[in-house]
């Protein structure tokens, strides 16, 4: 895995307004770049959201935004406890 070394990109999560028991995840992005979201119940056992984000061709910095509603994760984060997340930046 590679970082970007002076813009590396900081996860914001916030509740996903309107829908309980589901988050936003935002970061800024950096042009032909490859991001993975993970996401873990136990900071054990990790799962990758389903698709990574290509930005090719984007500027620098714009504002990307996951959903995490269940239909990308399993189980679905309205019945969990916890919820943690991790981004991982690579090249496309």
């Amino acid at each position: 895995l590679l970082a970007d070394p002076e813009l590396f990109p900081q996860l914001r999560i916030e509740p996903n307004i309107g829908w309980s028991g589901t988050w936003k995840l935002k970061f800024p992005s950096l042009p032909n770049r490859r991001y993975r979201m993970m996401y873990s119940d136990d900071l054990l056992n990790w799962n990758a959201w389903t698709g990574d984000m290509v930005t090719t061709g984007q500027s620098s910095n714009p504002e990307n935004t996951w959903i995490d509603d269940g239909q990308s994760t399993s189980p679905h984060p309205s019945t969990q406890a916890k919820r943690f997340y991790r981004l991982h930046l690579m090249m496309p």
